[in-house]
């Protein structure tokens, strides 16, 4: 040891550390390598460490003193062995988890001052504000009771009866694909808020309980439930950790899945209630069911970058153990190291596999963490605007205010052998802050972006004036075809000969009427004379209908239709739409411009701009021909609202009946409604109707920071809009 320690270190030096007589070590293999699970059979809690660790903790028996432990653990680890630091730091935390003692030797402050300054503990104090923890007891005694009855859920006979319930119910989404999407966009409306609630809660119970009997399944005991709070949205939680102690990685990971495992099983079940039943509560719940127990669990739950399922799955599959936190511990390294000046760190060996897996999590979950805690506090002004603004300052200074101090208080007083260079820091920090300031705060040009539409301003629409088959197709999608060219054909066989006997008895009238002139009757001939013009007048409208029957191109163009091939020989029914015929020339694009871009899009009347379809790889250019005079707040193209699946947000207006139903919707905000002809464009298949974004570089500036932060905003205020426009349905 050196002899210019600092003086909290020399005193900790002959404290006798004592660990707990009820803890228990257990062994089991991990990566290859053997490693060490503490059980603290008092609080059911269980901690993995590495073989060093345990050798130093084998000797912390109350005999030996701190110097005399980490010597025999040091003999016994050779080149494996723990620093003084780290040894330090094992005995912070045994003292921390209340897993050993210092016999009263030292006082508590001498270890808090030998952690010193953690620099990421800030991170959590926010975190403790938007995810709350609400315990609710042990479980234990519940599960022994059920166990007995549900542990046939557990066997490899339900997982075949789970596998093929699983494959039905995505083949019958599948097949009623067209059903589902229609579905799913009722799923936040007004009158689907209470069951929606009820089967989330409900998910969240059978999710947790699947967690809790598996791990019962294997030997496990489950210390404690509750409710974790994201936001004020319940989740709740099982604490499985028991299930670290078993010896085979793969219980570990059936444990971590067996709640997605469970509500796959439900989603299954919903699904095939949904394909077979029709309207109704029954329908509706199975829906919910499908879609939450399947989508929404998977983006929760298997998500590695945040402590749940997927990232206990992740950490036995990689064997790699307390990933996060080693990762973390990693990057704080490497910080202290490279940005502070410590001398004193150990560095990582960068060419083993670990120390790149460790890094690129690290680094990933920093940023996950931060684009959370960002996005919850954006969602809270949402939906508790202002107080949401008090919220998201409130957890802003959380998050920044102990960052700051605690680093701070490290570069003043370091901690432990660690000791920052304050000068060396401060040139390597104020660097750090001028690039982070250039990247985020130097003005920049960007590109202004707006939502557009396809449509032709020449097209003729043919829709089936009456029922009928389609009988007769002269055209494909994407033929070229000229005016007057006959198109397509329908039969309806009732139409055609009510209009063939309308004409048997118009020639047969014509006779009568012939015959009272020959009589020289002018009473009868007067009658029959009307009697001929009422029912040629009925021949006449008969024939109009009859002609609607065959579908003749007014204009030269292409035909829109796609997959009318299969619709030959069909039913059509009346309105239905058949097909369409576009002037490619006449092909132009509409755009919403909102009213804050509006002043560049006027200076850029008659210039070129780029145009980026939805869902194609391809790109085009158009000139900016026309801009409105006056922003207005009509939905003139349905396909651009977020009831149609575009970007625009819409609001209800008011209603047209008197029990609310058939409301009038309205923009949000008001729009200028601008025109692009494209230019240079190749794609010859280009449909009315399909979203595009219309982008230019403008001589506006905006920092990447807001810009980030608009993105940011604007999708969470998109997912609102569309959520409040579902509900007002």
């Amino acid at each position: 040891m050196e002899t210019d320690s600092p003086s909290h270190v020399r005193d900790l030096t002959s404290v006798r550390p004592r660990i707990r007589s009820s803890i228990r070590f257990l062994f089991q293999e991990f990566g290859g390598d053997r490693c060490c699970v503490i059980e603290d059979s008092v609080t059911s809690k269980f901690h993995r460490i590495g073989l060093p660790e345990y050798r130093f903790l084998r000797h912390l028996d109350g005999r030996n003193t701190f110097s005399e432990a980490f010597a025999l653990a040091s003999l016994e680890s050779g080149q494996d062995a723990l620093t003084e630091r780290e040894a330090i730091s094992v005995l912070s935390w045994l003292v921390d988890s209340h897993l050993a003692d210092l016999g009263g030797d030292v006082p508590e402050d001498v270890l808090l001052k030998l952690r010193g300054g953690r620099m990421g503990g800030a991170v959590k104090n926010v975190f403790n504000i938007l995810f709350v923890r609400v315990p609710l007891g042990s479980p234990e005694e519940l599960l022994n009771r059920v166990y007995p009855y549900f542990r046939y859920l557990c066997t490899w006979v339900f997982f075949a009866l789970w596998s093929v319930l699983v494959g039905l119910g995505v083949s019958q989404v599948l097949i009623h694909w067209d059903r589902f999407s229609a579905g799913t966009e009722g799923i936040f409306s007004r009158d689907n808020w209470f069951w929606l609630i009820c089967v989330w809660l409900g998910l969240k119970l059978w999710h947790e309980f699947w967690h809790g009997l598996t791990c019962k399944h294997y030997g496990g005991a489950v210390r404690e439930a509750g409710v974790l709070l994201v936001l004020f949205a319940p989740l709740g939680y099982v604490d499985a950790t028991s299930s670290l102690a078993f010896s085979s990685k793969w219980q570990r990971i059936r444990v971590a899945l067996a709640g997605i495992y469970g509500e796959f099983f439900l989603a299954a079940i919903g699904a095939l209630v949904w394909a077979n039943t029709g309207p109704g509560l029954g329908n509706t719940i199975a829906l919910n069911t499908m879609i939450m127990a399947s989508t929404v669990t998977l983006l929760f739950n298997l998500n590695p970058l945040m402590r749940f399922d997927g990232y206990y799955v992740l950490v036995d599959l990689i064997e790699i153990p307390n990933l996060s936190t080693k990762s973390t511990q990693l990057l704080k390294n490497l910080c202290k190291a490279w940005l502070l000046g410590v001398t004193t760190i150990r560095m990582p060996e960068w060419n083993k596999r670990e120390t790149w897996i460790m890094l690129v999590y690290g680094i990933a979950s920093f940023f996950w963490r931060i684009l959370i805690m960002v996005s919850l506090t954006i969602a809270a002004s949402f939906l508790f605007k202002g107080g949401g603004l008090i919220f998201a300052s409130m957890a802003l200074l959380f998050w920044l205010v102990p960052m700051i101090t605690g680093l701070f208080k490290y570069l003043r007083e370091g901690a432990g052998q660690e000791m920052p260079r304050r000068g060396v820091a401060f040139v390597r920090l104020s660097l750090l802050a001028l690039v982070i300031a250039g990247v985020l705060f130097i003005p920049l040009r960007v590109e202004v972006q707006t939502p557009g539409v396809v449509r032709f301003s020449e097209e003729q629409i043919f829709r089936a004036e009456a029922l009928g088959f389609l009988d007769l197709l002269e055209v494909a999608d994407g033929d070229q075809v000229e005016a007057g060219a006959l198109l397509a054909r329908l039969s309806n066989p009732k139409l055609e000969a009510g209009f063939a006997k309308l004409g048997v008895d118009v020639e047969r009238q014509e006779i009568r009427r012939r015959w009272s002139l020959i009589r020289q009757s002018p009473a009868q001939f007067e009658a029959e004379q009307a009697q001929l013009f009422s029912l040629q007048k009925q021949l006449s409208e008969q024939m109009e209908f009859v002609e609607t029957l065959s579908f003749h191109a007014l204009l030269s163009g292409r035909v829109v239709a796609p997959g009318i091939e299969k619709r030959e020989g069909q039913f059509l029914s009346a309105g239905a739409e058949i097909m369409r015929v576009v002037a490619d020339q006449s092909l132009e694009i509409v755009v919403a411009v909102g009213q804050t871009d509006i002043d560049y899009f006027r200076r850029h009347l008659e210039e070129p701009v780029e145009v980026f379809f939805r869902g194609r790889s391809e790109e085009g250019s158009g000139l900016l021909t026309r801009i409105d005079g006056r922003a207005v707040r009509t939905i003139d193209y349905p396909t651009l609202s977020a009831q149609g699946g575009g970007r625009l947000a819409v609001k209800a207006k008011g209603t047209s009946s008197a029990d609310g139903r058939d409301a009038q919707y309205e923009l949000v905000e008001p729009v200028f409604w601008a025109k692009v002809a494209l230019s240079n464009l190749n794609l010859g298949d280009l449909r009315p109707g399909e979203q595009v974004e219309v982008k230019f570089r403008s001589e506006r500036v905006q920092t990447i920071g807001s810009r980030l932060y608009g993105r940011i905003w604007n999708f969470i205020d998109r997912i609102f809009s569309r959520t409040a426009a579902a509900a007002q349905l």
